[in-house]
C-alpha cells in the first residue's frame, strides 16, 4: 500500500520510512518500534607500569617471592698479634748481623765499580762524582729495595740468616714501598747517629722506624 508523503504530496512505497522526494519521516515509520541503541560502555584507562617495571608493593604474589639471597659476611683479616706457624719477628742483632753480610758483599763490587769508572773518568772530577752517586744510588737504593721486592723478600745479607721483609698480611712489598722503606732508613743513619734503629731492639713487633711508616716487617723464618 502506497504512502504519501504529508509534507509534499509524494507517493511512496509501503514500506518505505522517509519520503523520497523531501526527506520527511512518514507516519508509518513513527509508529514502527525503534532500533535499539547500544548503550555505550565505560571507557576503559590503560594501566601505567611504572618506568624500570612494576613496584614490588603492586606485583601480584610479590609476597610469595623467596628473599634475595643474604651475602655472607667478609672474612675478618688476620690481626698482628696473631700467631703466623713458621716465622716470627726479627730483632736487632740478628738484622744487624744481615746488614754486616750485605756491606761485605757490597765491598768488592763497589770497589772494582770504582776502580774501572775513575780510569775511564781519566781524572774529571765531574764524571767521578757522577760515579760516586751512580754507585751510593745502585747499592743504597736500587739493590736491597729490588731484591725485597722480588720474589726472595730480602737481601742477600737477609737472606743467608733466613729473614724475610712482609707487609701486615706476610705477603710480599711492592716496589714502590720497598724504596720508600730503604729511603726513610738511609734518612736514620744521619739523625742522632742512627740511634733510632734501637727501637727494633724494645719494640714487640721488632719494628724500626722505617717499617713502622711503611707497614712492613722483617720476619725470620723458624722451623717448625
Amino acid at each position: 500500500m502506497a504512502q504519501d508523503c504529508p509534507q509534499c504530496g509524494e507517493s511512496n512505497g509501503d514500506a518505505a520510512l522517509m519520503c523520497g522526494m523531501c526527506g520527511t519521516v512518514l507516519k508509518r515509520a513513527e509508529s514502527s518500534p525503534t532500533l535499539q541503541q547500544p548503550t555505550p560502555t565505560a571507557s576503559v584507562r590503560p594501566k601505567i607500569i611504572p618506568r624500570g617495571g612494576p613496584s614490588p608493593s603492586t606485583t601480584p604474589h610479590s609476597a610469595d617471592k623467596a628473599p634475595p639471597p643474604q651475602l655472607a659476611p667478609p672474612i675478618p683479616r688476620p690481626r698482628r698479634d696473631d700467631v703466623i706457624e713458621g716465622v716470627e719477628p726479627a730483632g736487632f742483632w740478628i738484622r744487624l748481623a744481615a746488614t754486616l753480610i750485605d756491606g761485605l758483599i757490597l765491598l768488592p763490587v763497589v770497589a772494582v765499580f770504582g776502580v774501572i769508572w775513575n780510569a775511564a773518568a781519566g781524572g774529571d772530577e765531574n764524571i767521578q762524582r757522577i760515579g760516586t752517586t751512580a754507585t751510593s744510588l745502585l747499592s743504597g737504593l736500587a739493590y736491597p729495595a729490588l731484591l725485597e721486592s722480588s720474589s726472595l723478600q730480602a737481601t742477600l745479607g737477609k737472606r743467608i740468616l733466613g729473614l724475610v721483609v712482609t707487609d701486615t698480611d706476610n705477603e710480599r712489598i711492592g716496589i714502590i714501598r720497598a724504596v720508600a722503606r730503604i729511603v726513610l732508613k738511609n734518612l736514620q743513619i744521619g739523625i742522632l747517629f742512627g740511634l733510632l734503629f734501637l727501637r727494633v731492639a724494645f719494640d714487640e713487633d721488632k719494628q724500626g722506624f722505617h717499617d713502622l711508616l711503611c707497614g712492613t716487617y722483617v720476619q725470620r723464618k723458624v722451623r717448625i
